[in-house]
């Protein structure tokens, strides 16, 4: 049941980054209408050429914060996949393990002995894998691994 939960969460996870990103990638390809400056705002000169109105596809003006969502949407991906790359691991390591421990309530003698030792050394791989699977992930849990580890030798 927690197996299940945890799927749906990171599969609800995925499909918002998803979203966000088609909907960020579809505003910067939207033209907007912005007034033309060259086209004078003063009094005279007819046909109203204040009122003159032109196609600018990706203005200047808004590319700072396409940007900045391009940036956002890039770490909150990378942080998707980081979140998948430990579940699959977490799968790989612990589903040996509950197919064990569900199917041998009601067929003890189902699995040979060295599938039980097997089930136990991948679940016990998974707690010694996890360490090194953030840091890899992360710059932030490297540099907070490197600061644990000067101060627990006293170079901090």
């Amino acid at each position: 049941m927690p197996l299940l939960v945890m799927l749906g969460a990171y599969a609800k996870i995925l499909l918002v980054v998803r979203k966000r990103a088609a909907s960020i990638r579809d505003a910067g390809r939207k033209p907007s209408i912005q007034a033309d400056p060259s086209s004078g705002g003063g009094g005279g000169g007819g046909g109203g050429g204040g009122d003159q109105k032109r196609l600018v596809a990706g203005a200047a003006a808004t590319q700072p914060k396409d940007d900045k969502q391009e940036q956002k949407l890039k770490r909150e991906m990378k942080a998707v996949y980081t979140l998948l790359n430990i579940v699959v691991i977490f799968l790989l390591c612990w589903v040996p393990f509950y197919i064990l421990f569900v199917l041998s309530a009601w067929f003890p003698t189902l699995f040979p002995p060295w599938y039980v030792t097997f089930s136990y050394w991948m679940a016990y791989i998974n707690s010694a894998v996890n360490p090194i699977l953030y840091p890899l992930s992360s710059p932030e849990f490297r540099q907070a691994y490197k600061k644990v580890i000067l101060a627990m030798i006293g170079r901090a």
